[in-house]
């Protein structure tokens, strides 16, 4: 799937056939990554800088809704 936001620090994306738990990825502008679950917002694997993460954990809370549809749309 394609990037689902574009925010000034990262990016947030969902990919289809995942594991579980519902989960979406992070990747920060410097390259790192982390996986986050949607229900709890805890990274699951990876690590980026905090601001980074902070912003896309502040968009993701706001979003979850949104999140979460787009999971069971692309991992049914």
């Amino acid at each position: 799937m394609p990037t689902i936001a574009r925010l000034p620090k990262s990016q947030i994306r969902i990919f289809g056939k995942e594991h579980p738990p519902p989960h979406f990825h992070i990747r920060a502008n410097d390259g790192s990554k982390a996986a986050v679950t949607i229900m709890t917002l805890r990274v699951l694997a990876g690590e980026i800088p905090q601001p980074a993460l902070s912003e896309a954990l502040q968009w993701a809370e706001a979003n979850r809704l949104l999140l979460m549809r787009l999971w069971k749309e692309n991992n049914p």
